[in-house]
């Protein structure tokens, strides 16, 4: 193995290669070039073990390269190879997973009209239960609104509200407050379910 400084490396690779001092005429050996982490550039038919880590070319008696070696990957390179790797096999699975996503979601619908029907049943029943729920809040208010007239009267006669009364006040309350409550998440539902159907309409037209 021979190792070559910087400033002399033309000249020691011109009478190397021409003498053929480093491997037989027609030996059919190769003659090894790397440079190791020092800036050191080495010419030899075999590389040792402990520089076997650095890339290196093949070349043939004439000099010419006829064949590189990179060098080895530190482990954080390695690891950093295997999570793109990785990355690349995620991305790769899940443009599958849209493809066929996108095929399902063609073979459900034959034409724009059938995706709309589709998702205008569940609109429809969405805004059916929003008003069936404002009515019955209008229907309890107004209950209520006797209720309290009435424990009122009682009240401003100097009596005390009887019990049952108290009971049915109290449970008109509790349902428009769950009542409302309904309200407000079948107010959201609706809301998603057009966004939904704005976006699967989208992407309908763009496939």
């Amino acid at each position: 193995m021979m190792m070559i400084g910087k400033g002399t490396l033309a000249l020691i690779v011109a009478a190397t290669l021409g003498s053929g001092a480093l491997w037989a005429q027609g030996s059919g050996k190769k003659l090894y070039k790397w440079t190791d982490e020092h800036g050191n550039i080495y010419y030899s038919d075999k590389v040792p073990p402990d520089q076997i880590q650095h890339g290196r070319k093949e070349l043939n008696q004439q000099g010419i390269v006829t064949g590189r070696q990179e060098r080895a990957m530190t482990e954080a390179e390695r690891t950093q190879k295997r999570e793109r790797e990785a990355e690349e096999r995620r991305r790769a699975a899940e443009a599958r997973r849209k493809a066929e996503e996108d095929k399902r979601f063609l073979d459900s619908y034959a034409t724009e009209d059938d995706l709309h029907r589709a998702f205008q049943l569940n609109l429809d029943l969405l805004s059916q239960q929003i008003t069936s729920s404002r009515n019955d809040i209008e229907l309890r208010q107004k209950s209520l609104d006797r209720l309290m007239g009435r424990a009122g009267e009682i009240e401003a006669a100097g009596k005390k509200v009887d019990p049952g009364l108290q009971s049915m006040i109290d449970s008109e309350r509790r349902a428009i407050s769950q009542q409302t409550n309904y309200l407000a998440n079948k107010e959201k539902e609706k809301v998603a379910a057009d966004a939904d159907y704005q976006a699967k309409l989208k992407r309908y037209r763009e496939l």
